[in-house]
């Protein structure tokens, strides 16, 4: 693994719109503005077990290929994790 350098990713973006990751071909985000930072509705998990009916669509999250974390996830774990820091946010 290398740090691929801006240059290097603007003349690999060039000439590729997609990239294929375990067969399945993911298109290449083009660059603009991201039209959404978080989820307009959200809630904090209360149970142990979280089951996530419709995969969030903010940032640059993509459910095109598998592996591919549903973004609840991790937004829980980070909020959890920053009201045990900071329990008065």
């Amino acid at each position: 693994m290398r740090e691929i350098p801006r240059e290097e990713y603007l003349a690999f973006r060039a000439t590729h719109p997609s990239v294929v990751i375990e067969g399945k071909c993911v298109r290449l985000q083009d660059g603009g503005k991201i039209p959404l930072l978080q989820p307009a509705e959200f809630r904090l998990e209360t149970t142990t077990v979280w089951s996530f009916e419709n995969r969030g669509k903010w940032a640059t999250h993509r459910g095109d290929y598998r592996g591919n974390w549903a973004p609840e996830i991790p937004r829980n774990l980070i909020l959890r994790k920053l009201q045990e820091l900071w329990p008065q946010a």
